[in-house]
């Protein structure tokens, strides 16, 4: 009797057993290399059909991303047994970022389904934790930073006003496309760093992956922006960009370039404020030249007039003219008083006038010393007249 109802209650049991649902797990590939997908893909099945819709967390772990689909859920069905089960595949592509071994952690899954009897049943399945091996080739590790991909492209856009001068800026875009690997592998592209020259105002990087459901290709973007605002007139070096990758496919290390470009910065135009400080400097060094032209012409004709000039254009005729004697009269003059106060300057006087008047008037040459006796003379004027400037006048009672 015991032994036929313990037989009743299993199989009384058999149905919700077999009711029970199905969580199994798979990896794509357990090998993957650094930086390429590796897809986990759970696949829930249930004997009726979902009473609620199947929510999937996210999968989270250290140096891992995280790559999301838009048809990384959808519906499936298999056969078990006679009868067909319904069922849903959520697939979490993964990508490693470093080399070494990696355990992720599943989230626990809340099934709701519709028993034999249309019952709502509800169970909590946690999948089994899934590893994988990230691997790095050889030949990558000589890369810094380590880049695997298929190929990387790199575009430039640069907009420069038509003339460009000092106080104006430079828009530069730099958009990299990756593909087979997570845009999250390109290093910053653009230098940030503030010359002389020119003032780096950087715009927030962007970068967002792409996988293609249909083919299962992963392709990432990253577009960096600046304005650069040009402080000095010269020449402005807008510098190249390299981006090197290991190639899986060819085996081989592949670069990504943009190639640098040169860019002709002018002067600005002066401002209103600019002209008028010119124009006044501009006055202010105009009056300077024409008050030292007229101080300087004020000195020179005081010096015409001075007793030097005169002998000077006195002992500089090679010949006795009446320009040579009218400017022998003229420095004499200057002398008057030194030599109507001595007779023996007189007597000088009167020989080299008579000189003067006979070269003049009856064509008789003059001495050959004639040069050393105007001289002579001079000296004894400036002697005599410095006696009797030495000679102190009676002070008054």
């Amino acid at each position: 009797m015991r032994f036929l109802f313990i037989c009743l209650l299993a199989f009384c049991s058999l149905p919700s057993l077999a009711a029970e649902p199905k969580v199994t797990v798979s990896l794509s590939n357990e090998n993957p290399l650094v930086g390429q997908v590796t897809t986990v893909k759970i696949k829930v099945l249930v004997p009726t059909w979902f009473a609620k819709p199947l929510y999937f967390d996210e999968v989270d772990t250290v140096n891992v991303i995280s790559v999301k689909g838009n048809k990384s859920t959808y519906p499936t069905s298999e056969r078990i047994g006679s009868s067909t089960w319904t069922g849903v595949i959520k697939e979490y592509p993964v990508i490693a970022m470093t080399n070494g071994r990696f355990e992720l952690k599943l989230p626990t899954l809340k099934i709701h389904f519709m028993d034999e009897n249309n019952q709502t049943v509800e169970r909590e399945v946690t999948p089994s934790p899934v590893t994988f091996n990230a691997t790095l080739p050889e030949l990558a590790k000589t890369l810094k930073p380590v880049i695997i991909a298929q190929n990387i492209t790199l575009q430039e856009e640069v907009k420069i006003p038509d003339e460009l001068v000092a106080g104006q800026s430079i828009e530069r875009k730099i958009s990299a496309t990756i593909t087979d690997s997570s845009a999250l592998f390109i290093p910053q592209m653009m230098n940030t760093a503030n010359t002389e020259q020119q003032q780096s105002y950087p715009i927030t990087a962007t970068s967002n992956d792409t996988l293609n459901d249909r083919t299962g290709t992963l392709t990432g973007l990253r577009t960096e922006q600046q304005d650069i605002v040009v402080k000095q007139a010269g020449n402005l070096n807008l510098p190249s960009i390299t981006i090197s990758y290991f190639q899986p496919s060819t085996n081989s290390i592949q670069t990504a370039e943009v190639k640098g470009s040169q860019v002709i910065v002018a002067d600005p135009p002066a401002s209103l404020k600019t002209w008028l400080w010119r124009t006044f400097f501009a006055f202010i060094g105009l009056a300077i030249v024409w008050g030292g032209y007229r101080i300087g012409q004020f000195y020179w004709l005081r010096y015409q007039q001075s007793e030097y000039a005169h002998f000077k254009k006195v002992i500089q005729h090679t010949g006795v003219n009446k320009a040579h004697y009218g400017a022998f009269i003229a420095w004499r003059n200057s002398w008057q008083t030194a030599i109507e106060k001595s007779e023996a300057l007189q007597q000088q006087n009167q020989s080299i006038t008579l000189y003067f008047e006979q070269a003049l008037y009856n064509n008789k040459a003059v001495p050959h010393d004639f040069t050393m006796l105007l001289k002579q003379f001079r000296a004894a004027l400036k002697n005599e007249n410095k006696q009797q400037k030495d000679v102190l006048s009676p002070l008054n009672p």
